[in-house]
C-alpha cells in the first residue's frame, strides 16, 4: 500500500499505538519520497478520517493524528488548539531539520517518545540516503580571506576604549567609520577577489561535469556586486585565454604545469561557453522597493525565468572564430547608482532634496542576454531552502548562517544528477571554522553524515591507491613495470579470468572516483601517473576480452576531470602497437597480432573470433555461427597452452568468418555509424513480430532516412538530450518508419512505438557521432 503522504511504496509501514480509522493508508517510515522535508509536498495534506472541529473536544474512544512536517507553527497556539480539539491523538511529526538547538527542544518535546534515547520514533540519516542513492555526499572547503573580522569581542572592546572619553557627536562620527563584518563582506575589492577565486574553482572543479553554482551573499547589495565582480573575472579570464596558446603546453603532463597554466589549459576548452554564460542575482525587493532599487533583479517573473534557465543543461557549442571569441557577449553594465538623489550627503537645502524623488521608469531592461546560459544564481536568502536544482553542484557561502538554515542551505547541492558524485560547499565567511558552534544543536554524527571537510576525501586517496597496488601484487603483476608498454600484455593475461578482471574494475573504480572528487586539489596530482598507468592496463584487459558494448574501451564510467587528465595517455601510435583493433575485419588486425608474443597473439585471436561470432555471425548466419563456434571451443579444449598451434588453427577460422563481410554488398559505401544503424534497423525488423516491412520497403533507404532525421534533430541547439528531447525524436522516427513502409501487424502500434524508441535511444547513445555527421565529419 502506498505512503499516504507521497505515494511511494518504499519503507516500513508503521502505525501509532492507536489504530487508524478503516481504510486509512499507512505512513511509511524511512520514506524517500516527496514527504521528506527537502522534497515538494502535496498541496493539501491527506486526512485520516473526520476530525471534530475546533474548539470542540473529542473524548470518544481513541483518535489518531499526524503532521506532515514538524514546523515551528506547531510550537505555538495552533498546536495548543489541536491538542485541545483531539486530546487523545497520537502526535507524529516528520522533519528533516528538527528544532533541537540550545534550549529549543520543541520538536523532541512535542513529538518525542519517552522510551527512545534521542526521543525519535525512527531516523533516516543522511548516510542512509547516500547509501540508497537518494542524495550525493557533500564536501566542504574553507577559503576564508584576509578580510575576515575574526574576533568581534576584541573589536568591540577596542572601540569602547577608543570612545571612552569622547563626546556623543565624536562617538557617532567614529561609529560611522568603524567597519563591521558586513562592511568587510560588502567591500568591492574583497568581493572581486573572492569572485575571481570562485570562478577558478568552478571552471576547474564543477564546469567539467556540466554543473552550476549558487552564491549566498551577506546582503542584497553584496549579491548585486557579485554579479558585476563575476562578470569582470570572466572577462579578464577571456582576455588571458585570447593570449594563451594551448599548443605551447602540448605533451606536458598537467601535473607538471604551473597552477595558472593548468587553469588556462582547462578553461580554454570551455571558451565559447564562458563567453556566453551569466551570473544572475535573485533577491527580494526589501525596503528599497519603493525607490526602485535593484528592480532589474527583483521582478518575480524574471526570477522565475532565470531559475528555469538555471535548471537547463549547458549547450554544446562549437569553438568561436577568433574575431568572435574576443567580442563581449554581455554588454558592459554599470553598477546600480546610489538611490539617494544627493549622493548620500545630508544637504536639505539642495534642489535634488527639495524636488522629491524622480519618477520610476515603467520598465527596466533585462540585463541578461536571452541566449545566455545561467551558470550562477546569486542570492541573499532566497532559494536557500526548498529550491530543488539537481544541476547545482557547488554553493559558495559568503554570509553568516547556522543551525537548521545551514543544513537546509548546503542540501541545495546534494540532489542527484547523472555524472554527479559529490556536492561542494566552499566557505568564504568562516562558518565552517566554527562548525561545532554553527551546528551546536546537532550531534557530531548528524553533522558529519551531512557534510565532511574535503580533506576527508584527500586522506582517502592514499589508501584507495594502495588497494589497487595490493590487488595487482596478489595476482602476480609488478606495478612498477606497467610503465613499459610491452608488459601490458602479460598483465592483461593475468587478469583474463572473469572474476579477476571484474574485481580489478571495482577496485580501480573506487580509486578513480575518489580522485575525481579530490581534483583539482593539488594533492591529487601525486596520483595522476598511477591513474594513467592503471587505466591503460584496464583498456588492454577490456579490449582483449571485448567486455564493453561493441568490444571497445570507453572512459564513460570515469569522471570528466579524471578523463581530462588521462585521455591523451590512452591514445597514440605507440599504444596502437601493443593493443590490436577490436574487429578481426580491421585492415591492421593481422599486422598487430603478428607483432605480439605467441601467448598474447593466441589470446587476442581467440577473443576476437568469439566476439565476431557472437556479435555478427550468430544473427546473420546461425548455421555458420554454430559450426565455427564449435570448432573454436574444440581448439581451445584440445591444445591448451600450445599457443603456436592455436595460432595455426585460428587462421582458417578467421578467414572463413571474414567472408561474411564480403557477402554484404548492402553495407558498401556506408560509414561505420550508418552500418550500425543499418544492422539495428535490420535487427528490429527481425526481432519485432508486431511490425513488418511492406512491399516497396528497403532497409538501405530506410536507414538513410533514420540517420538523416537523427542528424537533423541533434544538430539543433535546442536539442539537449533530455527525456522530452528523446521522446520528440522517437515521434519523428516513428513517422520515418511509416514513410519507409514499416507497418504495424494487426494494428500493433505499441510495437511500432517501441521500435522508434529503440532507434531514438541508439541516436542518443551516438549523439556526438551524429553531430559530427551534421558537420560533414
Amino acid at each position: 500500500m502506498p505512503c499516504s503522504i507521497c505515494g511511494t511504496t518504499r519503507g516500513i509501514p508503521f502505525w501509532t499505538s492507536t489504530p487508524p480509522v478503516p481504510r486509512s493508508p499507512p505512513v511509511y517510515r524511512n520514506c524517500s519520497g516527496p514527504c521528506s522535508s527537502s522534497s515538494p509536498r502535496p498541496a493539501r495534506p491527506p486526512t485520516w478520517g473526520p476530525s471534530p472541529p475546533s474548539p470542540s473536544t473529542s473524548t470518544r474512544g481513541a483518535a489518531s493524528s499526524r503532521r506532515r512536517r514538524a514546523h515551528r507553527s506547531h510550537t505555538s497556539v495552533l498546536h495548543a488548539v489541536l491538542r485541545k480539539a483531539i486530546p487523545n491523538a497520537a502526535k507524529i511529526g516528520f522533519t528533516g531539520t528538527p528544532i533541537i538547538t540550545g534550549r529549543e527542544e520543541d520538536t523532541r518535546r512535542i513529538f518525542g517518545r519517552g522510551d527512545s534515547p534521542r526521543g525519535f520514533l525512527d531516523e533516516y540519516r543522511m548516510e542512509d540516503a547516500e547509501h540508497d542513492g537518494v542524495v550525493v555526499r557533500i564536501r566542504y572547503e574553507g577559503r576564508t580571506g584576509e578580510g575576515e573580522v575574526r574576533d568581534g569581542e576584541v573589536l568591540d572592546k577596542g572601540f569602547d576604549d577608543l570612545v571612552r572619553d569622547r563626546t556623543p557627536e565624536e562617538r557617532a562620527a567614529l561609529l560611522k567609520r568603524w567597519p563591521t563584518e558586513r562592511d568587510v563582506a560588502e567591500s568591492v575589492p574583497m568581493i572581486e577577489a573572492k569572485a575571481e577565486d570562485m570562478l577558478e574553482h568552478w571552471v576547474t572543479t564543477v564546469l567539467p561535469g556540466g554543473f552550476k553554482a549558487q552564491v549566498a551573499a551577506v546582503s542584497r547589495k553584496a549579491a548585486v556586486q557579485y554579479h558585476h565582480a563575476l562578470r569582470k573575472a570572466r572577462d579578464e579570464l577571456l582576455d588571458q585565454l585570447a593570449e594563451f596558446d594551448p599548443e605551447s603546453v602540448t605533451g606536458t603532463p598537467l601535473e607538471k604545469l604551473s597552477v595558472r597554466q593548468r587553469y588556462l589549459h582547462q578553461a580554454h576548452q570551455f571558451r565559447a561557453l564562458l563567453r556566453r554564460i551569466d551570473f544572475v542575482p535573485v533577491i527580494s525587493p526589501g525596503s528599497g522597493h519603493k525607490r526602485g532599487e535593484w528592480r532589474e533583479w527583483t521582478d518575480a517573473g524574471r526570477q522565475e525565468a532565470y531559475t528555469e534557465r538555471f535548471q537547463k543543461v549547458f549547450p554544446e557549442l562549437a569553438p568561436d572564430p577568433e574575431w568572435v571569441a574576443v567580442t563581449p557577449f554581455n554588454p558592459p553594465q554599470a553598477p546600480t547608482p546610489p538611490t539617494d538623489p544627493a549622493g548620500g550627503m545630508n544637504t536639505p537645502w539642495s534642489d535634488a532634496a527639495n524636488s522629491g524623488p524622480p519618477p520610476l521608469p515603467t520598465s527596466v531592461p533585462d540585463p541578461v542576454h536571452p541566449d545566455s546560459p545561467v551558470a550562477f544564481l546569486i542570492v541573499k536568502s532566497m532559494l536557500l531552502t526548498g529550491f530543488d536544482a539537481p544541476r547545482e553542484q557547488v554553493l559558495y557561502l559568503d554570509r553568516p548562517i547556522r543551525d537548521a538554515e545551514l543544513l537546509q542551505a548546503v542540501a541545495r547541492v546534494n540532489r542527484t544528477s547523472p555524472g554527479k558524485e559529490v556536492g561542494y560547499v566552499v566557505d568564504y565567511y568562516g562558518v565552517f571554522e566554527h562548525l561545532s558552534r554553527a551546528l551546536a544543536g546537532y550531534r557530531n554524527a548528524d553533522v558529519t553524515d551531512t557534510m565532511r571537510d574535503l580533506s576527508y576525501e584527500v586522506d582517502k586517496l592514499g589508501p584507495a591507491a594502495q588497494e589497487v597496488r595490493d590487488f595487482l601484487r596478489r595476482n602476480g603483476i609488478d606495478d612498477a613495470q606497467l610503465d613499459q608498454l610491452a608488459k601490458l600484455g602479460p598483465a592483461a593475461l593475468a587478469l583474463e579470468p572473469d572474476d579477476l578482471r571484474f574485481d580489478f574494475d571495482e577496485v580501480l573504480h573506487k580509486f578513480l572516483a575518489t580522485l575525481e572528487r579530490v581534483l583539482p586539489h593539488e594533492d591529487a596530482l601525486d596520483y595522476v601517473a598511477d591513474a594513467r598507468r592503471w587505466s591503460l592496463l584496464q583498456k588492454r584487459v577490456r579490449r582483449l576480452c571485448r567486455d564493453a558494448e561493441g568490444g571497445t574501451f570507453t572512459l564513460r564510467r570515469y569522471g570528466r576531470k579524471v578523463r581530462a587528465m588521462i585521455a591523451d595517455h590512452l591514445e597514440g601510435p605507440e599504444i596502437d602497437q601493443v593493443i590490436p583493433p577490436v574487429s578481426l575485419t580491421a585492415l591492421t588486425f593481422d599486422d598487430a597480432v603478428r607483432r605480439l608474443p605467441p601467448q598474447e597473439a593466441a589470446a587476442e585471436m581467440g577473443h576476437a573470433l568469439r566476439f565476431h561470432l557472437e556479435e555478427r555471425t550468430k544473427r546473420e548466419d546461425p548455421a555458420k555461427y554454430e559450426r565455427l563456434s564449435k570448432r573454436l571451443e574444440e581448439i581451445l579444449r584440445t591444445i591448451p597452452g600450445r599457443f603456436e598451434e592455436q595460432i595455426e588453427e585460428f587462421g582458417p577460422l578467421i578467414e572463413e568468418a571474414r567472408q561474411e563481410q564480403e557477402e554484404s554488398p548492402e553495407l558498401a559505401g556506408l560509414t561505420p555509424l550508418e552500418q550500425r544503424a543499418y544492422r539495428l534497423v535490420e535487427q528490429i525488423l527481425e526481432d519485432t513480430p508486431g511490425i513488418s516491412l511492406a512491399d516497396g520497403g528497403d532497409i538501405r533507404r530506410l536507414t538513410d532516412k533514420v540517420c538523416a532525421m537523427a542528424t537533423r534533430t541533434m544538430a539543433r541547439a535546442s536539442y539537449q538530450g533530455q527525456h522530452q528531447d528523446i521522446s520528440a525524436l522517437a515521434g519523428d522516427l516513428q513517422d520515418v518508419l511509416l514513410s519507409g513502409h514499416v507497418r504495424p501487424v494487426k494494428g500493433d502500434w505499441v510495437s511500432l512505438e517501441n521500435a522508434a524508441e529503440r532507434l531514438a535511444s541508439f541516436a542518443q547513445d551516438n549523439l556526438r557521432q551524429f553531430r559530427n555527421r551534421a558537420r560533414g565529419e
